[in-house]
């Protein structure tokens, strides 16, 4: 029953006419394959990609106040596919926006499809990837990850210091406070501000310069992704 439907989809969809009738059709075929998604697996992600294609022109020969993409739908549609194929989706629907000239709706797709990329990220176990991933969310991202990333690495230094004596770095006192202490000296060896504190042995510079490498890592990182994305604006 529902092949014989899909079969009779499909062929309203090869004789249409029309964007509005093409959507329709492609609509028709997405519910069915959706319905059974183990069975149609296999056409779901190419029908999807036809289905964006057709919603983006039969949105376009609407009226002027009735042109806009609605995310939405967008994002519950693609949602439909195994989380892998999501960003393809994402990607393809992302080329026709700048083959149509609707370059100011891109970013917020781009950002939809980073969700999807952590999303594929935690199920495949890759944390570092995830973490890093996620500090290039945006800028609040960054400076959550960073001031997190700060918080950890002082902790990690007064147990390596203090219980492990795995170090033993000359402090700068810069609070009472035995942690904030630490907190202080973290960062300012990270941005050059304490220019006395003396590495002497290899575990110390190790841990040290692992910590600075990993901080310059995300910031110039991000930094140069955001470049690039205001260079393609251009």
């Amino acid at each position: 029953m529902m092949q014989n439907l899909l079969q009779e989809a499909i062929s309203n969809f090869k004789n249409a006419k029309t964007p509005d009738s093409k959507l329709a059709s492609i609509n028709l075929i997405l519910q069915i394959e959706i319905r059974d998604q183990e069975k149609y697996s296999f056409l779901l992600y190419k029908h999807l990609k036809i289905w964006l294609k057709y919603y983006l022109l039969s949105i376009e020969k609407k009226q002027f106040s009735y042109d806009e993409i609605v995310y939405e739908k967008i994002y519950k549609t693609i949602s439909y596919l195994p989380t892998e194929e999501r960003v393809n989706a994402l990607n393809y629907f992302i080329r026709l926006l700048h083959q149509h000239h609707r370059t100011n709706e891109i970013d917020k797709y781009k950002q939809l499809k980073k969700k999807f990329q952590l999303d594929i990220l935690l199920k495949e176990h890759n944390y570092f990837g995830f973490i890093v991933k996620l500090a290039l969310y945006d800028l609040y991202s960054l400076i959550m990850t960073l001031l997190f990333s700060l918080i950890i690495f002082t902790c990690i230094f007064y147990h390596l210091q203090e219980n492990f004596r795995l170090l033993s770095i000359s402090l700068i006192e810069y609070d009472k406070n035995i942690f904030l202490n630490y907190f202080g000296n973290v960062v300012a060896f990270i941005f050059n501000i304490n220019k006395k504190l003396l590495l002497n042995t290899m575990p110390e510079l190790l841990f040290m310069s692992s910590m600075k490498i990993y901080f310059y890592f995300l910031i110039t990182y991000f930094v140069v992704k955001e470049i690039s994305n205001k260079v393609e604006k251009i």
